[in-house]
């Protein structure tokens, strides 16, 4: 939702998202949309930064089926955070029913997926950094969930030795351990 919004800066037009639902019954050729089911807990509000609410989603099957999860990245700021990234899930019966997705929060799936608080799952553990863009898979062979994300140390300037794309490690997609990360491309 870019309408009222401020740029995010360089001519880039500001946005307010939120993380919907779509299903398709025919292989993927069409898809119906459901509605949201991720958004900020903060409102739209066109006076503040230009970028705000939560987006670029990533959603899988955990590897027993029971639940699906979706990563996101967090542009709501909240508590002096920067731009992290965020998890929710829903039991995989209950996948079209968008109230269904609770938000990861204070180590539990007990905030709601629409308004609900969050807590970060990955974050740039940086100063002027943000975590972003997550895709998260289980890779059987080593019996470990595997994201990969960016990080934008958006103070480097033209010498960027921080920022870049790096993997992640875990035992159960919800835990990821600052030294279980790596950076693989500058």
């Amino acid at each position: 939702d870019q309408e009222g919004m401020k740029t995010v800066g360089n001519g880039i037009p500001g946005f307010y998202c939120r993380v919907g639902l779509a299903v398709s019954q025919d292989d993927g050729r069409t898809f119906t949309k459901r509605g949201p089911i991720l958004s900020g807990q903060l409102p739209k509000d066109s006076s503040g930064r230009g970028d705000r609410g939560v987006g670029e989603p990533w959603v899988f099957a955990e590897p027993k089926g029971e639940f699906l999860y979706a990563y996101y990245t967090s542009h709501e700021r909240v508590n002096g955070r920067g731009v992290q990234i965020c998890m929710a899930r829903c039991p995989a019966a209950d996948a079209l029913k968008p109230g269904a997705w609770k938000k990861f929060h204070a180590g539990g799936f007990t905030e709601a997926g629409l308004g609900g608080k969050d807590t970060p799952g990955m974050t740039s553990g940086q100063k002027d950094a943000d975590a972003l863009f997550p895709h998260v898979v289980f890779v059987p062979a080593l019996r470990q969930f595997v994201m990969m994300f960016c990080l934008n140390v958006w103070r480097e300037g033209n010498k960027p030795e921080r920022s870049g794309i790096y993997a992640a490690f875990s035992d159960d997609g919800i835990h990821w351990p600052r030294e279980r990360m790596q950076q693989i491309w500058k």
